[in-house]
């Protein structure tokens, strides 16, 4: 019976130490850290957390700073286009329309005149 209840403290130790490092990796998920088990302590290992700490900076750069400014970007690029074609399509209206005047200008006063 003794040896029953040891097994059961066993298995619970063993779970309430698991439950412990799930918890300590969820409340340290941003760095990768090791245990050290000379004096049983969390400690933080470097070249994992520096490599980890430096891919999570590129892509918080690619995604959060740099993607909005490309958007911005394609966004301008599309308004100057069709504000370009507009433009252009005004201008050639504009001028048909001043052609149009100065033809019928000239040819009234070349009529008139004569």
């Amino acid at each position: 019976m003794d040896s029953s209840n040891n097994d059961i403290v066993q298995s619970l130790l063993e779970k309430l130490l698991l439950a412990e490092r799930t918890a300590e990796k969820r409340l340290y998920s941003d760095k990768v850290l090791i245990r050290d088990s000379a004096n049983d302590s969390i400690v933080p290992n470097h070249e994992e957390s520096q490599t980890q700490s430096s891919c999570y900076h590129i892509c918080h750069f690619l995604l959060f700073d740099l993607v909005p400014y490309i958007i911005k970007l394609i966004v301008i690029a599309w308004c100057l286009f069709f504000l370009i074609e507009i433009s252009r399509e005004f201008l050639d209206v504009i001028i048909s329309f001043m052609k149009n005047f100065v033809e019928s200008y000239f040819l009234r006063n070349r009529f008139s005149i004569e």
